[in-house]
């Protein structure tokens, strides 16, 4: 494919993430219930809870005093699986009618997995609070708050590297490629984690902290959403360090076979 066509593609992808944002970010309930109400359907599948919906407020159960709220509908998440998809595998199509193949198939596609991984975390937070209070876990530092923000960040981040390499696959099946970093890393085991880790990361942190900082935080408190940063990114590492560790001792252990 041209440069020209892949600069395209990638301009359009830019366009429409950016648009769904700033639409996203002035939405109400009846905007986002095309996604709230199958997750609300997820989570009740997943976890036996029923929830009623309530216009202008979100699904609610009033027994376990949840709503599953248009700030819980996971459209970020969906913003963000796109992006993944998308902006770091595209260039690996050889003709631009796989590009905008590409493209569809990573539009269409993060919607069903926005609603199956989001459903998952709304479970997780449901739950995992409730014995944290059993066991009296919480501290001055973990807040329930913070709890919550953990919660999402490993549910969404470890979903988005599964999915990320998944479709690493798929596109290497669809055309012949090399490494993308083959010959940078003086390792075949540092290229390869860095292939698989950074472009779902940087595309995360991009929407989830990138865009947010560059809108908001000369208008809101900047304190506040650096202590929300540093907790996503301390997260963020947490995990990438677990992800290297699991995958260079299951390359040694493959190597000795």
């Amino acid at each position: 494919m041209k440069k020209q066509h892949l600069l395209a593609l990638y301009l359009i992808g830019l366009f429409v993430i950016l648009g769904i944002k700033y639409g996203y970010s002035r939405a109400g309930f009846g905007e986002l219930d095309f996604i709230l109400a199958p997750t609300a359907r997820w989570v009740t599948f997943l976890s036996g809870i029923n929830f009623n919906r309530q216009v202008d407020v979100g699904y609610i159960n009033h027994s376990i005093r949840f709503i599953i709220a248009p700030s819980c509908s996971g459209v970020q998440f969906m913003l963000i699986t796109f992006s993944a998809l998308f902006f770091p595998l595209v260039h690996r199509m050889n003709s631009v009618k796989k590009g905008v193949c590409w493209f569809a198939g990573s539009f269409l596609s993060s919607f069903p997995f926005t609603v199956f991984v989001n459903g998952i975390r709304i479970v997780l937070s449901i739950y995992i609070p409730v014995y944290f209070n059993k066991w009296n876990i919480y501290a001055n530092w973990l807040t329930a708050q913070r709890l919550h923000t953990i919660i999402g960040t490993v549910v969404y981040v470890t979903a988005l590297l599964a999915l990320y390499h998944l479709a690493g696959l798929v596109s290497s099946s669809t055309v012949k490629i090399s490494s993308d970093v083959h010959g940078i890393f003086p390792s075949k085991v540092v290229s390869k984690i860095v292939n698989r880790i950074v472009p779902p990361i940087l595309c995360y942190f991009f929407i989830v902290l990138i865009i947010p900082l560059i809108h908001n935080a000369r208008q809101n408190d900047l304190e506040k959403f650096l202590e929300y940063a540093s907790l996503i990114t301390s997260v963020c590492f947490a995990l990438i360090l677990l992800y290297c560790i699991v995958y260079t001792v299951q390359d040694h252990l493959s190597g000795k076979q």
